[in-house]
């Protein structure tokens, strides 16, 4: 820019120095010459002008990258460490959770679910479905260690030969050996609908 201020005071005071000079003897070539020169420091001048105007736009344009990409570093951060959670997974969570699934497998394919249930409504005709909340502890060797039933309020099954029935059945099976050779507790629900 300083270099452009010199240039362009150097024209002017160029072009003021030519205005003072008389010479009343000057011929046509001279200034021929002198209007050539005098041109091509205009088109000099509009050229610095366009380049200046390129580089300000360039200047501001680097301005608004530089902050785009300090914004993208941040947010590529918060994002790496938000995925980090998703690409080691709990492994004893994954074995637990796949052993729960097992015993719950176990459990569906009884009939005896549905026979307790059945057995009672055949006694009781105004007997209702409902739901009971089955915790099971089941040992390191797969045997049921202890089992305890809770029903819901309002929608709970409270009928006790349903629950002694499910317990004496529950109790007699066999489940898979547990990850880890350590007792796991499995909260289970048991619903239980009048068909029909």
């Amino acid at each position: 820019m300083k270099k452009f201020l010199l240039f362009f005071i150097a024209i002017i005071s160029f072009h003021t120095h030519a205005l003072n000079i008389k010479t009343p003897d000057l011929n046509e070539l001279e200034l021929k010459a002198y209007s050539a020169e005098l041109k091509f420091l205009k088109k000099l001048k509009k050229e610095y002008q366009q380049k200046n105007r390129i580089l300000d736009s360039l200047r501001v344009h680097s301005k608004s990258l530089i902050k785009a990409k300090k914004s993208y570093l941040k947010k590529r951060a918060v994002y790496k460490k938000n995925i980090a959670h998703f690409k080691n997974p709990n492994i004893k969570n994954l074995k637990i959770s796949s052993y729960v699934s097992r015993v719950r497998n176990v459990l569906y394919q009884q009939p005896f679910l549905k026979d307790c249930f059945q057995r009672e409504l055949n006694r009781n005709r105004l007997l209702k479905g409902g739901k009971a909340l089955g915790i099971l502890k089941i040992n390191s060797s797969g045997n049921l260690e202890n089992l305890k039933f809770t029903s819901p309020n309002g929608q709970g099954i409270r009928n006790k030969k349903i629950l002694n029935c499910l317990s004496q059945n529950i109790k007699k099976l066999t489940f898979p050996l547990p990850p880890h050779n350590t007792p796991i507790s499995i909260h289970q629900a048991f619903n239980f609908k009048i068909s029909g």
